[in-house]
């Protein structure tokens, strides 16, 4: 099982950062349509984990439908509660 989340808050990124082993990948997100995201949605199974955090509704959901249906992965949005 591995775990890819998917953010654009840095600093959620940083505190998670400390925590990532080898089976969790933490990075900010760029744009859904690179070569980076087509490498990750390729390596995903069925038993890996995509966590969509982001503040944007736009955001949440461009992410969510691009990995929704380019990987076998489950994924899961956990929006971000800061205040916009």
């Amino acid at each position: 099982m591995a775990v890819l989340i998917v953010t654009d808050n840095y600093f959620f990124i940083q505190g998670l950062s400390h925590m990532a082993d080898d089976f969790c990948y933490i990075g900010c997100a760029g744009s859904f349509d690179s070569e980076l995201a087509r490498r990750q949605c390729a390596a995903l199974s069925a038993d890996d984990y995509v966590i969509i955090h982001f503040a944007h509704l736009d955001h949440i959901l461009c992410f969510y439908r691009y990995y929704l249906s380019h990987s076998l992965a489950k994924v899961i949005v956990a929006p971000d509660a800061k205040v916009c």
